[in-house]
């Protein structure tokens, strides 16, 4: 049984008991077996950290999740230098 088939094994067999089921999974550009599971999630929030994530990255995982655009909630920003941060000012 492949990775992918087991955690969507696992998450069928509890959607009935939980309201949510958090899985926290490998960066989506570094590892296809992620981008697989995505196909067993209802839906997605993306973590970027400040300063660390790259930007290209980020815009990799976006562009490979298109097809699955309604699924991404939106993206979380971790870390942040708030007194760096001067966009919000």
């Amino acid at each position: 049984m492949s990775r992918q088939d087991w955690v969507g094994r696992i998450i069928a067999t509890h959607r009935k008991e939980f309201d949510w089921i958090c899985v926290d999974m490998p960066a989506l550009a570094r590892c296809g077996d992620a981008l697989a599971i995505v196909n067993f999630l209802d839906h997605l929030v993306i973590l970027a950290e400040w300063n660390k994530t790259d930007r290209s990255a980020l815009g990799l995982t976006l562009k490979m999740l298109e097809p699955q655009r309604p699924k991404v909630l939106g993206v979380v920003l971790n870390k942040v230098a708030r007194r760096k941060m001067t966009l919000m000012e």
